[in-house]
């Protein structure tokens, strides 16, 4: 394991990476598979990939495509890091993350104003070479981490109805009903939504790993040999076990902030999380092996988070 400190240069490294795939960059081989995968999201919105078929399967695979995309042009410590909402989520639209991945300019659809995906600062567009816009919402806010931890705790068809639902209101009041990116069936093209989805992974994987105690066989653990939908190379049996990822059986672990500060908020809070082990990951050989990190919500704007990840190149 490594620890080390999630600097701007390390949070720097991914949003340049994305930039590079996006815009081209990083060469046409890259960005024609990095479009390739954000038009899969965009054909499958509204079929099984959100229902409770495939939902959690299915956006497991989606993220480690898209990491092992970024990880050939970033370098193999390159991760996608996730955007934990159950921070401040009152105030959601304080999160540092927005100074990163750009904010809101108004009370109707516009480009963001600010950050590394503003049109003026990278030149970064949609598919459909319009801006990336916003049009935040305030009458919701994301679940809280109490609320969080109950839903993980729910028989399987509550727990998978209830955090995909949670999963909805991000999307919902960060792209509002107009023509926001992030509630729509182009949602993918918002570069926030891998760092989104990495956090619904990992309670994902809080439920398999801390809840079930790593018995991966629940809802589709009775349809191994289903394919899932538009991702050829993956069925079922690919995404049950979350330390065997994809036919080439990559590990993925979650290990919570040591940070001294983060911890002091949690205790405040009444809130309580533990690291998880790093035992499952070893033994993989050359084959990379990712963790998603995190953008913690910071206490004060200039205060970093501690994380570990695991990986082999």
């Amino acid at each position: 394991a490594v620890v080390s400190t999630q600097s701007s240069g390390e949070k720097r490294g991914y949003v340049e990476t994305v930039l590079a795939v996006a815009t081209g960059r990083a060469g046409r081989g890259p960005q024609d598979r990095f479009r390739r995968l954000l038009k899969i999201h965009e054909i499958y919105w509204r079929s099984a990939i959100h229902d409770r078929t495939q939902f959690f399967p299915w956006h497991r695979a989606y993220l480690l495509e898209m990491e092992n995309l970024l990880r050939q042009v970033g370098g193999c410590s390159l991760t996608i890091p996730y955007w934990d909402w159950t921070i401040n989520p009152d105030r959601w639209w304080t999160h540092d993350i927005f100074n990163w991945f750009g904010a809101n300019r108004g009370s109707y659809p516009q480009c963001v104003p600010n950050g590394y995906f503003a049109t003026s600062f990278a030149g970064f567009t949609t598919l459909q070479n319009q801006c990336l816009v916003r049009q935040w919402s305030y009458q919701f806010s994301p679940a809280t981490y109490h609320r969080i931890q109950n839903i993980l705790r729910s028989p399987f068809d509550r727990f998978e109805d209830d955090l995909r639902f949670e999963h909805g209101v991000p999307h919902y009041i960060v792209g509002g009903e107009g023509d926001g990116l992030f509630f729509t069936d182009r949602a993918a093209e918002d570069p926030l939504f891998f760092p989104h989805h990495s956090n619904v992974e990992y309670q994902f994987y809080q439920r398999q790993v801390r809840v079930l105690r790593k018995k991966w066989r629940e809802f589709w653990g009775r349809r191994k040999t289903l394919r899932l939908e538009g991702m050829p190379r993956y069925r079922m049996k690919h995404v049950i076990n979350p330390f065997k990822i994809g036919p080439e059986e990559v590990c993925v672990e979650y290990v919570e902030s040591k940070d001294g500060r983060y911890q002091e908020y949690l205790a405040r809070t009444g809130n309580s999380r533990s690291a998880g082990s790093l035992e499952e990951c070893s033994g993989l050989g050359n084959f990379p092996a990712p963790i998603f990190e995190k953008f913690r919500a910071p206490l004060q704007e200039e205060e970093r988070f501690l994380h570990e990840r695991s990986y082999s190149c």
